[in-house]
């Protein structure tokens, strides 16, 4: 386990840092939150719904940076199944809370494109930076009283859910480009899977590929696998249980058995 970021900088700088398991079960760090009085409390990625005590705790409201263009895609994942959907763009949404799951009335957005190389993990650094641009914004217009808010039109709203590991393995039965989106959307975490020779593969990058592939390879790239639309997949960033991460070349090479995917 390695500090964030958030944490290395709070530490250099002397910052104090509480790391509650879990704001509602702990009464100590409810007394600190408390006693800290804050104006408004930031929340990005945090995980857990707020209650209504905490929510009350700031002189203003609390404020959450949340990565999609809300309503679209509220929850837990809403990075990966934008790109897992196929979606050109997504963006980040500041919103103060309330009590729903990402129900509250909107601040602003910002709309981040989506490429064809994007992982979830490349998409999420871009969204990061948007969503820093989007408070630092926001904090001189609270303070001047004038910030503005738009309540979100809950017709439009759709929902991305916790990814269990369970629903990571690729279904290759899918159209190629699909089976590169999934695996573009759950990469680098929680990472999409297959098995071979009963081994599990965890694949963070896939391409689709111009012929069908054959022979469990194409062009020496990575592993070759023909979908159900007649294209191929070409498996280009790796890792094997118990292996560490390989390009699909070096992978290829150390690897000399026949290859049966499942």
């Amino acid at each position: 386990v390695s500090p964030s970021p958030v944490k290395q900088y709070a530490q250099a700088k002397a910052i104090p840092i509480y790391q509650p398991q879990s704001l509602r079960k702990d009464e100590t760090a409810m007394a600190i939150l408390r006693d800290l009085a804050p104006d408004l409390i930031v929340v990005a990625a945090y995980g857990q719904i707020l209650s209504p005590e905490i929510l009350a705790v700031p002189t203003h409201f609390c404020v959450n940076i949340h990565a999609s263009l809300l309503p679209k895609y509220r929850g837990a994942s809403p990075i990966n199944a934008a790109i897992i959907a196929g979606e050109a763009e997504t963006g980040v949404t500041l919103m103060r809370m309330d009590a729903g799951l990402d129900t509250g009335n909107v601040i602003s957005r910002a709309v981040v494109p989506i490429t064809a190389r994007d992982t979830a993990a490349t998409l999420t650094g871009k969204l990061a930076e948007a969503g820093a641009g989007l408070i630092l914004m926001a904090l001189p217009l609270l303070e001047a009283g004038v910030l503005q808010f738009v309540k979100q039109n809950d017709d439009e709203a759709t929902y991305a859910g916790l990814i269990k590991k369970e629903a990571c393995k690729i279904d290759f039965a899918r159209p190629a480009r699909e089976v590169c989106r999934f695996i573009r959307g759950l990469s680098d975490k929680p990472a999409a899977f297959t098995f071979l020779d009963g081994k599990r593969l965890k694949v963070y990058f896939a391409e689709e590929a111009d012929v069908p592939v054959g022979g469990g390879a194409v062009s020496g790239e990575g592993l070759g696998v023909v979908c159900c639309d007649g294209r191929g997949v070409v498996l280009t960033d790796v890792s094997v249980e118990g292996g560490k991460r390989l390009s699909g070349r070096d992978f290829l090479n150390g690897y000399k058995w026949e290859l049966r995917l499942g």
